[in-house]
């Protein structure tokens, strides 16, 4: 039995309609996800990077808890400002206008491998702006070196708050609390006794310096605590 011209047409449009409805909750919740991502990228060297027993970081840990970030990392071990700037000449996402959030915990090897302050401050200058410059869009948060001990400086040169220049870890700090400001960038402090100390940092941290599972987890506490990592 053939179909008439009427049948034909709300058949049409019944298909039509469920093409729509079902579409819609299959693309719905992807712009929902994509709507309240926050794509974040951290910066850093080795503590960053990631060296605790899992190779993760307290950036790796952060964004497995919170479904809404995306993490994007740029870091290796040793490195210092002057390495962030020169990297920084090879670019830094392939859409920088897509990051909502960047954080850079740099400080440690300057201070560990002697870095004059002068330098440091000056170096810390230039790459705030060539991160604005980058990401003028993006929340840009730099976090002060970590308090650390070295187990009573087993390692020599890395040994303890003061280096081999007479330099302490808290000058390196103020550097990068003082150049936020003079920015108008956010600078989260690491650096304070009552975060890592001589109390506990046996037990939050590998080897006096770099954060173990459960240091990784109290700085992600932490940065989420100050950052709050949403739109």
């Amino acid at each position: 039995m053939k179909q008439s011209y009427q049948e034909k047409t709300v058949i049409a449009v019944i298909i039509i309609i469920s093409v729509f409805i079902i579409g819609g909750f299959i693309i719905c919740p992807i712009i929902m996800y994509n709507k309240n991502t926050v794509r974040w990228l951290a910066i850093g060297d080795s503590i960053t990077f990631g060296e605790d027993e899992s190779h993760l970081s307290y950036a790796d840990y952060l964004s497995e808890a919170h479904s809404n970030i995306s993490l994007h990392k740029i870091s290796w071990g040793g490195l210092g400002i002057s390495d962030l700037i020169r990297i920084s000449g090879e670019g830094f996402t392939d859409d920088n206008d897509s990051i909502d959030i960047v954080t850079v915990l740099i400080g440690a090897n300057d201070f560990g491998f002697d870095t004059p302050i002068q330098e440091f401050e000056r170096d810390i200058d230039k790459y705030m702006n060539i991160l604005k410059d980058n990401f003028p869009n993006a929340r840009i948060v730099f976090l002060t070196p970590l308090y650390r001990d070295y187990f009573g400086g087993t390692i020599p040169t890395m040994g303890g708050t003061i280096n081999n220049l007479g330099i302490s870890l808290y000058q390196y700090s103020d550097v990068i609390t003082k150049q936020g400001v003079e920015h108008n960038i956010e600078v989260i402090n690491l650096t304070n006794d009552d975060f890592l100390s001589d109390d506990n940092i046996r037990i939050y941290t590998l080897d006096g310096l770099h954060p173990n599972i459960a240091g990784n987890h109290m700085i992600a506490d932490k940065l989420y605590d100050k950052i709050g990592f949403s739109k």
